[in-house]
């Protein structure tokens, strides 16, 4: 027997033995390793909204992927708010339908997680850092100016599973930095970015969570896994390595 949920199952067919994992009776912790530690690499969004004041949103999201080329979509899931409630990207995404998926270089990889802290709603994250904006062509809220690649979407599917909304992006426009698509075949060109790896303040230990930069002042984000489930609403870019997590806003 393993500890934790593990079970030690033997096999006929393969020449080692298989260790069973119930998800039903695993704690969220258990889960998320076994999830994140082994469907890598994972690319990082890093997603700006406009609030209805006009704020700025700007938050990476480690839950991410592009899952359709017709129609051309992005998932990109965004988990609830610190002390229960939805995140000031999935509230202004809802509601206005919009949102930029910004991509991360190793350049970008410090500012990025000087986003994922608790800022106020009404604090945008790029203003509050001096992240330079981009204006969009076909959505409202701006893109990050310094990030390689863009996607200007408009919200296709929302799920809902509790505070957690998993947002399915329909892409409208895309924006790439000079030498990002290869002009012979027009492919994106993931070795025209440097290997990225998110940045932490020490080395993780066993059991122990990643906890990115935060600027002065303001508390670091943390995560809350959500159980139940609600109903259906209406280029090597920066990836997340096996053992680190970039916190989601």
């Amino acid at each position: 027997m393993l500890g934790g949920g593990g079970v030690t199952v033997p096999s006929e067919a393969a020449a080692g033995d298989w260790d069973g994992w119930d998800f039903t009776t695993l704690d969220p912790l258990r889960r998320y390793k076994l999830l994140t530690g082994l469907v890598v690499p994972r690319p990082i969004a890093w997603v700006t909204t406009m609030g209805p004041t006009g704020v700025v949103n700007a938050a990476p999201f480690s839950f991410f992927n592009a899952v359709s080329d017709d129609p051309p979509l992005l998932m990109v899931s965004i988990d609830g708010a610190v002390g229960g409630g939805l995140k000031d990207t999935s509230r202004n995404a809802e509601a206005s339908g919009e949102l930029v998926v910004n991509i991360v270089d190793e350049a970008g990889a410090e500012a990025m997680n000087a986003t994922s802290a608790s800022y106020p709603s009404d604090v945008g994250e790029a203003e509050a850092l001096g992240l330079a904006l981009a204006p969009s062509r076909m959505v409202a809220p701006p893109r990050l100016a310094a990030s390689p690649a863009a996607y200007e979407c408009r919200v296709h599917t929302m799920l809902a599973f509790g505070d957690r909304r998993v947002v399915l992006a329909e892409v409208l426009w895309a924006w790439t930095a000079a030498g990002m698509v290869d002009p012979r075949h027009g492919e994106g060109r993931p070795s025209a970015l440097p290997p990225g790896r998110s940045t932490l303040r020490q080395p993780l230990h066993q059991g122990q969570r990643p906890v990115p930069h935060a600027p002065p002042g303001l508390s670091r984000s943390s995560t809350r896994h959500v159980a139940t489930a609600g109903g259906r609403l209406g280029a090597s870019p920066l990836t997340t390595p096996r053992d680190e997590r970039t916190l989601q806003r």
